[in-house]
């Protein structure tokens, strides 16, 4: 059975891969920039300077640096969840969602969700160490209970999606 026209579905899958463009978008840019930056850090140095006059610059470039490695590897766990929910949208809009492949997609992304979390501690420190240097830090680092949540209902579907792939297959051995 193949849902041809699910307007959510649809939706969903459209929205999906324009996260999966800004995701990419924003990759390439802090990619980019972390290649420039060392080529280009006494001018952009002297152009933060005229703004920020009292900038401490001892060690702002490696901090840069690490920060945007950081962000990279979030944005890379966050590419793979985009294109796992992807799959999964897929599979639903085939009509065929109760597969292992689907219950083995979902733990994953309950993993990625809790790296993507653990991640945003150190990120948020490098940060915040940046900010320091430019005498402005308010940047913080909550644990969000909603995302808490997803991660947990991510598995509680995870196992449904395998039990319901189980007793499918039972079925089909029935038949």
């Amino acid at each position: 059975m193949t849902i041809v026209r699910d307007p959510l579905l649809n939706t969903t899958r459209l929205v999906l891969f324009i996260i999966l463009g800004m995701v990419g978008f924003a990759g390439v840019v802090i990619a980019l920039t972390s290649v420039a930056l060392p080529l280009w850090w006494d001018e952009a140095l002297a152009a933060i300077a005229r703004e920020k006059p009292n900038l401490s610059a001892e060690g702002l470039q490696p901090l840069l640096l690490v920060l945007f490695a950081g962000i990279i590897l979030i944005l890379g766990l966050v590419w793979t969840v985009v294109r796992k929910l992807i799959a999964i949208v897929g599979t639903v809009s085939e009509g065929d969602p109760f597969v292992r492949a689907n219950a083995i997609r979902l733990r994953t992304i309950g993993w990625l969700l809790i790296a993507i979390e653990l991640g945003g501690i150190p990120v948020t420190v490098l940060a915040s160490r940046v900010a320091d240097h430019f005498g402005e830090n308010d940047v913080n680092y909550e644990i969000s209970v909603s995302g808490l949540l997803a991660i947990l209902m991510t598995f509680v579907l995870a196992r449904v999606f395998k039990r319901g792939a189980e007793m499918r297959e039972e079925l089909e051995g029935t038949v």
